[in-house]
């Protein structure tokens, strides 16, 4: 190799490592869209004479900042305009504080969390198993109730496992209902797997593993509010006394957001028939007003008297809230069941609530029958009756009893097989771990 051959591979050599470092410059310190934006913002914000308050929109000056005096504006609950977001906000940041003000126009209120909340969180499964946390943006919903908030947690990390910090979702929902300690997380693959084999969990939700640290005196009614949440992943679920914990595993967004809230409506929709209008659907939990109330009711109930009309039925009476009982100043308090155009009256006794529907015309006798759900004090055990008239008596034609804990549990009572029709009852199985549900068939004769 001759001189002028070495010279060419030095040059070629030196400038192919030119061109590596360039670029590797270029890459290296070239700039996002979001470090750009920040930039931007940055210095409009280093031009500004004043200091800006995410929280109030206040914009203060060095001296009051500086001072901490300052007249402050209860602007907590205050829509962010589109010019305050544009300004100073973007990236993540920028879609949480469009997704609180969305929030704010639905009528969730900021609320700071008080001592004893923060204290009853923190002893929390899905929380005191971090390193530390903190919390943004709280706020109330349902009469200031429930509550929703952002935990900022923290892993410190070590040498098996890498650090995390990140903001989340939690919704804090009170129900007087539930009862126990128990704790929820998605399964594992080994978990899936084994449960094949045998299940250990006390409370069974597809999909999650539970973990039981106090047994619950309404099992079942836990159960199904935990069986809302059995077709959602990515959440952990805590059920502590009257409290129910849903919180998210990713940073903020306002997927997880309406998922999880449309979840919680669904549970103030737990509308069970009973001391509320259900043509509303708003659910008034059993035991929350400290009065008596009045109760009217009204079911349509079609033609139970073959007079080609469609009757209704009236319900009437006080509810004693604080007693859970009915009113009326006497030793025994039945509920009386009206009608009009002449139909004698039903009256139920020892009832909390009745609720009426129409069944078909189960004697081909060309009027219909009804059923009449009455709920007794055995919690969400109810009586179910079918009740046919004749001859313009009222006759009980078939009796049982039904847990209902939610709207689709009125539903199908009545079975027609091989000739014959059935109301169909519930029954606890053979160890009382479960209720069979629509498991006893009485004929309806």
């Amino acid at each position: 190799m001759d001189f002028g051959e070495i010279f060419f591979y030095i040059a070629a050599g030196l400038l192919l490592l030119f061109l590596i470092k360039k670029i590797a410059s270029a890459s290296v310190f070239s700039k996002t869209k979001e470090e750009k934006e920040y930039e931007r913002m940055l210095k409009e914000s280093m031009a500004d004479e004043f200091i800006y308050d995410p929280e109030t929109g206040a914009r203060l000056t060095l001296e009051q900042a500086e001072s901490g005096h300052w007249i402050e504006n209860d602007n907590y609950n205050r829509i962010k305009s589109q010019e305050e977001l544009d300004r100073h906000y973007f990236g993540k940041e920028r879609e949480i504080e469009e997704m609180v003000n969305e929030m704010k126009k639905s009528g969730y209120e900021f609320t700071i969390l008080s001592d004893s909340q923060l204290a009853f969180l923190e002893n929390s499964k899905m929380l005191s198993k971090y390193d530390e946390w903190s919390y943004s943006h709280p706020f109330s919903f349902n009469d200031k109730k429930d509550f929703v908030f952002f935990p900022n947690v923290r892993y410190s990390g070590s040498r098996y496992e890498l650090a995390f910090q990140e903001s989340q979702i939690l919704f804090w929902i009170k129900d007087d209902r539930l009862s126990g300690h128990f704790y929820l997380r998605e399964k594992t693959a080994i978990e899936n797997l084994s449960d094949h084999f045998k299940s250990d969990d006390l409370i069974k939700i597809k999909n999650y593993e539970t973990f039981a640290f106090k047994k619950s005196q309404n099992q079942i009614y836990v159960t199904k509010t935990l069986s809302k949440f059995e077709k959602e992943s990515g959440l952990e679920i805590e059920v502590i006394d009257n409290n129910l914990l849903v919180k998210t595993l990713k940073f903020v967004n306002d997927a997880d957001f309406y998922r999880i809230e449309k979840i919680v409506k669904s549970l103030f929709l737990f509308c069970v028939f009973f001391l509320v209008s259900c043509s509303n659907k708003k659910l008034t939990v059993v035991g929350a007003p400290k009065s008596i109330q009045h109760i009217y009711k009204t079911f349509d109930i079609g033609d139970v008297n073959n007079d080609g009309k469609n009757e209704r039925a009236t319900v009437n009476y006080n509810f004693d809230y604080t007693n859970q009982e009915v009113n009326c100043n006497a030793k025994s308090c039945p509920i009386t069941i009206q009608f009009g155009d002449r139909i004698p009256s039903i009256e139920i006794d020892y009832a909390q609530s009745i609720y009426v529907e129409k069944a078909d015309d189960l004697n081909n006798d060309g009027a219909n029958e009804i059923l009449i759900f009455s709920l007794t004090s055995e919690g969400y055990w109810n009586n179910i009756s079918v009740y046919s008239l004749q001859n313009n008596t009222w006759t009980a034609v078939a009796e049982t009893k039904g847990y209902l804990a939610e709207n689709a549990d009125f539903k199908d009572r009545i079975l027609q097989s091989s000739g014959k029709k059935y109301l169909l009852g519930d029954a606890w199985d053979a160890n009382y771990d479960s209720i069979q549900m629509r498991s006893l068939r009485i004929e309806i004769n």
